[in-house]
């Protein structure tokens, strides 16, 4: 018994003492590893010397992205920077420009981006021009109850930044249109040239509530509520056609007697070509319950 004591001892000593081992290597491993990621975010940040940018007072770097944008094969180097509203705790951009460096460090370009502002700008790179150099895909939250975001497509082009696709292409799918009886609307989408009749009423009871309809869905506000289309709500590139030039996909509301009143969402498919942006699919809803 006493011999069988002392082997498990031996044996719990021998485990202890590799279980240290592989303790003390793991966190070594896991140190190193750290240390890498650190030396490598050095390096990082030496590359960027946000003294070479010359900002403005009050100007912060938003974002960096590095990718191909002015040769095939460069890496160039892309900053958006903005200064904030001068509101305390306020994250609301009042001005936002980008900055363009080729693979040299050299400035190329500093551009301001009027109208394009906003909460929580975003850069996307991709190719929408199909010169298999990247573009600049910018969007940032309006803030407002509307739920709109604002968007902007840069390219480079005859050694300028160019704005392709601006506040006006945001509209996107525009719709007018005006109620009618029985709990309906009739729609117009002026970029199609079409013309659609919506069944509104899973709302009937809110317009009747506030006098636009009787209960026999007769209109009472004739010519007072005319529906139209908000701008995107949400924008995203997306690879269509799966061929490397990349399209852009949308969602607007519809809205109604009001700005939460939402008949109906659009969602439509835009292509560049010819240096313009094409239609390629539109489709709406249609509620049949909220």
């Amino acid at each position: 018994m006493k011999r069988f004591s002392i082997s498990l001892f031996l044996v719990l000593i021998v485990l202890i003492v590799i279980g240290g081992f592989l303790f003390v290597n793991s966190d070594f491993n896991y140190n190193e590893k750290v240390e890498k990621e650190l030396v490598k975010e050095k390096a990082t940040n030496k590359e960027v010397d946000l003294d070479d940018f010359n900002l403005e007072k009050d100007f912060e770097i938003i974002n960096i992205k590095s990718d191909n944008i002015t040769e095939e094969n460069n890496k160039d180097q892309l900053l958006l920077i903005g200064k904030k509203q001068q509101e305390e705790n306020t994250e609301y951009w009042e001005e936002i420009k980008i900055i363009l460096k080729n693979d040299n460090n050299d400035l190329l370009i500093k551009k301001n981006l009027d109208k394009f502002v906003g909460y929580d700008p975003k850069i996307v790179l991709k190719d929408f021009t199909g010169n298999n150099k990247k573009d600049i895909f910018l969007k940032a939250a309006s803030g407002g109850s509307g739920g709109i975001y604002f968007h902007r497509v840069i390219t480079f082009r005859e050694n300028d930044l160019k704005i392709i696709f601006d506040k006006n292409n945001n509209n996107g799918i525009e719709v007018v249109g005006y109620f009618a009886d029985d709990f309906k609307a009739n729609l117009k989408f002026k970029n199609l040239n079409k013309k659609v009749t919506l069944d509104i009423s899973v709302n009937k009871d809110e317009y009747i509530e506030q006098d636009i309809y009787n209960k026999e869905g007769k209109m009472i506000k004739i010519d007072l509520v005319r529906p139209y289309s908000y701008p995107f709500s949400n924008l995203e590139a997306v690879d269509y056609n799966q061929d490397g030039k990349y399209e852009l996909r949308g969602i607007q509301r519809i809205i109604g007697a009001y700005g939460a009143d939402t008949i109906s969402e659009v969602e439509s498919v835009w292509r560049y070509e010819d240096k313009k942006w094409k239609i390629l699919n539109v489709n709406y809803t249609t509620y049949l319950k909220k």
